[in-house]
């Protein structure tokens, strides 16, 4: 606070602390009154607190100012009770000894915001400098010749207080409008003289807590950071990050610090996160086994990872700005722009390529391609992919060997003659036949069938001839029964003809007849000493819910051939086997 200049030279002496404690003439009578020195107008009620010493109130209320309440304690102990509850905006103490100064140093702690005046009864400059070194703001010598001037004196004081109130009530709320935490520091001492709201908030200090407060009781003990950032402690012990900007500002005609403060604790998290997280990727990138391709929408390479690079034989450092159409052959170029289009329009992409060695020869790469969007800048694409060369060559080779088993599993189920199934495709399938008959009412039947004088052909056309006969009759064979049965040869002239869900016995009959038909046709082998007459017999077995092997199955067929033979050739004989449950029924 400005000391307050004397209008003239009166009977009344002031002394204001910030003028110099040795000054003699602190005590010297004002000769003449202020001229034409009205009090100065309170234009709003001012609560001032009087402690008297030995000084009636009468006294005490006489000398303050008509605008201002006035409450009167005796004892400084009491005034300290009173504000405890209640806010004073001058504290004036009547001193007239020694002992009085200790109330002022304690009244001067307790009420820091009020102004502080003491008034003396003599001019002792012992008592003036012990009550400016306990607080006082003014030391007035009273009472005086002219108590208008000390009421003026005390009204200006009151006026210049509250003003300078006023001003940092409005500081305050200007400063309240920024966000992030603003100080208002005292140039000499570094204490803080206000602090916006944000920073009460960030830091969670009141404004009296931070007046007691310079920027070093924030910092966290430690090395500080880059300039302008520092570690901060807050009241409840977290610590934060903050950059800090300053500069001086006059205010008031008085030099000041404005000391500013973000918090960049989230964001230098965030940043430490990024760091990380890009150290993490630069790792992965140069030490994986797999190859990752960065490249941009148009396939123009920005970055390839070391293992790549290897793969395709190239230094890493040339691989940059070369176009994807570069690494695979010219055929492959429009697959590669389908690939980049579906990028472009889905996010991502993935199949099989082939690109090709530093020296000419071709790799398979199983790729994985992902479009990412980096803020503001152009989208920028990662493929991932992995080298399928020896896996599609293995499984080349798989397939290759498996196609030779399948074609040795077919040859060795083939009848080589006649193209038909053998005796072991025969068997697989009529034990599987067996198995679902068991779980159906339609009928299982197995025709065995034999072709009638083979023998003779043999023996007078050569079995050339006989062998022609054998095709022939398979192809008949084959074309006189469904689709889906089975035709096998089992050796020499025998075949056998395997048909499931047949409906009823009349229908196993009508087949029969129908075979003897197709077979007893000549067959023309070429030319006329190659015509032969067409016969055959049959045996035939029908079952429903068989019960038999398929080795049995065959052998009551084979019986049922045999009487079909005895009984003239070119004919049939059905053997028609009734579930287990019904035979028991029907034996009893």
């Amino acid at each position: 606070m400005l000391a307050i200049p004397a209008p003239a030279r009166s009977a009344l002496a002031v002394t204001h602390k910030s003028q110099a404690m040795d000054t003699d003439s602190a005590f010297a009578a004002l000769e003449t009154s202020p001229a034409g020195g009205d009090t100065p107008a309170l234009r709003e009620p001012y609560d001032v607190l009087g402690v008297g010493g030995c000084v009636s109130e009468k006294t005490v209320r006489a000398i303050l100012p008509s605008a201002v309440r006035t409450t009167y304690c005796r004892a400084p102990s009491d005034a300290i009770a009173r504000l405890a509850c209640n806010r004073y905006h001058a504290i004036v103490v009547i001193a007239s000894e020694a002992r009085h100064i200790d109330g002022v140093a304690r009244l001067s702690q307790r009420a820091a915001a009020a102004v502080l005046v003491v008034l003396l009864d003599q001019a002792v400059a012992l008592l003036r400098d012990a009550a400016l070194a306990a607080g006082a703001q003014y030391v007035l010598l009273f009472p005086g010749p002219n108590a208008r001037l000390l009421r003026q004196v005390l009204a200006a004081t009151l006026l210049r207080r509250c003003t300078e109130q006023r001003r940092q009530q409005d500081l305050s709320d200007a400063l309240d409008l920024d966000s992030h935490p603003l100080w208002l520091c005292d140039p000499a001492s570094s204490r803080f003289l206000a602090a916006n709201r944000a920073a009460r908030t960030l830091y969670g200090y009141s404004a009296r807590e931070f007046a007691a407060m310079t920027p070093d009781h924030l910092r966290h003990a430690g090395p500080r950071p880059a300039c302008g950032i520092e570690q901060h402690r807050t009241r409840d012990g977290r610590r934060i990050t903050v950059e800090l900007r300053w500069r001086r500002m006059v205010l008031w005609q008085r030099e000041l610090h404005l000391l500013g403060a973000r918090d960049i604790t989230a964001e230098r998290w965030r940043e430490q996160r990024l760091q990380a997280d890009a150290a993490r990727y630069a790792e992965l990138f140069d030490h994986s086994a797999g190859y990752i391709l960065v490249h941009d929408l148009a396939g123009r390479l920005s970055a390839v990872n070391p293992a790549a690079a290897a793969a395709l034989g190239r230094p890493a450092a040339s691989l940059a700005g070369t176009a994807l159409h570069d690494l695979a052959a010219p055929s492959l170029r429009q697959y590669i722009d389908e690939s980049l289009q579906r990028l472009g329009q889905g996010g991502e992409d993935s199949g099989l390529l082939r690109v090709r060695h530093s020296d000419g020869h071709e790799l398979s790469w199983r790729f994985r391609t992902r479009l990412y969007h980096a803020g503001s800048t152009a989208a920028y694409a990662i493929t991932y992919a992995q080298d399928m060369t020896a896996t599609i060559a293995a499984q080349r080779e798989l397939e290759q060997s498996q196609r030779e088993q399948q074609r040795l599993n077919e040859i060795a189920r083939t009848d080589a003659l006649t193209g038909l199934a053998n005796r072991t495709a025969l068997y697989e399938r009529l034990s599987g036949a067996v198995e679902r008959s068991r779980g159906k009412t339609a009928l299982l039947t197995v025709f065995y069938i034999d072709i009638d004088h083979f023998k003779p052909v043999n023996d007078t056309h050569g079995h050339a001839a006989g062998d022609a006969l054998l095709r022939a009759f398979a192809a008949r064979l084959r074309e006189s029964v469904r689709s889906g049965d089975l035709v096998a040869r089992i050796g020499g002239d025998e075949f056998v003809v395997l048909m499931e869900d047949l409906p009823d016995v009349k229908c196993v009959r009508m087949i029969a007849a129908k075979l003897l038909t197709a077979l007893s046709t000549r067959f023309d082998l070429g030319g006329r000493r190659h015509v032969f007459a067409g016969g055959a017999s049959i045996g035939v077995v029908a079952c429903r819910q068989c019960s038999l092997s398929p080795a049995a199955l065959i052998a009551v067929a084979d019986d049922m051939l045999y009487e079909a033979k005895q009984s003239g050739r070119g004919s049939y004989r059905l053997n028609f086997l009734l579930p287990p449950a019904k035979a028991r029924s029907g034996s009893r």
